[in-house]
């Protein structure tokens, strides 16, 4: 008897991996605690539920609790910064720059004059920043993300970007020249 709850606990853990991978939750004692709640389908009383995701409950879990882990403020942040780039409204807001990003420059040549060259380089550098950021946010909070065909996806955008943006490729040529003139 006992060792069908323990497989049918095992079955849950996986299964309970499988559905949250976010890598913020990788201490197997904190694990434990989460999988314990979760098998047994009723929350301590000490957490506060702000929102239906499990991630969420465990981010809000009250100072009280016998095996609180003290959550840090990186921790925190990555989980903010991850939670927000998965909202609908920044990833509609994403797109539209994905889109602005791929058709801007041919915009800008076939109908704007010559002096708004100088503000399209300041939104290259913001494009590029931004999704270098959000690069940078998934690759610390979500945990398959290397390797993954996003991950390529991401680097081969962010390395198209490059020569639009004056900041980095402007000491990128000056060396380049340096180096062909010796």
């Amino acid at each position: 008897m006992k060792n069908d709850d323990n497989n049918d606990n095992i079955e849950n853990k996986n299964n309970f991996q499988k559905k949250h991978s976010l890598t913020l939750f990788d201490d197997p004692e904190n694990k434990e605690n989460i999988y314990d709640n979760f098998e047994r389908k009723k929350l301590p009383e000490n957490i506060n539920i702000r929102r239906h995701t499990l991630n969420t409950r465990i981010l809000n879990k009250g100072k009280n609790s016998k095996n609180h882990k003290k959550i840090s403020l990186y921790q925190k942040c990555i989980h903010f910064l991850f939670e927000m780039f998965e909202h609908i409204i920044m990833q509609i807001f994403i797109i539209l720059l994905s889109v602005f990003s791929l058709f801007h420059e041919d915009i800008k040549i076939l109908s704007l004059p010559k002096t708004v060259d100088y503000p399209f380089h300041h939104v290259n550098e913001f494009i590029f920043f931004f999704f270098l950021t959000e690069f940078l946010v998934f690759l610390l909070s979500k945990k398959h993300f290397v390797g993954s065909f996003y991950f390529y996806l991401d680097i081969v955008s962010l390395i198209s970007l490059i020569p639009e943006v004056h900041l980095i490729w402007d000491p990128i040529l000056s060396l380049i020249e340096d180096d062909g003139s010796s």
